[in-house]
């Protein structure tokens, strides 16, 4: 079982969503609020490297000075 906890650290109006394509998930909640945490579990199907990224606001990551994706 491999179990990924999220920190929404960012200014209210940001919710955080985490969503892996291709993963079932344990039941529960996907998003976090400004100052919330989630946690999503999943067993893993086959060993390996499993990517995530952030698909969020390209604008937002710009003003935080990460690259735009």
């Amino acid at each position: 079982m491999v179990s990924i906890r999220v920190i929404n650290a960012l200014p209210a109006g940001h919710t955080v969503s985490f969503e892996i394509p291709g993963i079932d998930f344990a039941a529960g909640g996907t998003d976090a609020a400004p100052g919330a945490d989630v946690t999503r579990s999943f067993t893993a199907g086959s060993p390996g490297t499993y990517l995530y990224q952030s698909g969020g606001d390209a604008g937002a990551r710009r003003r935080w000075g990460w690259p735009a994706r």
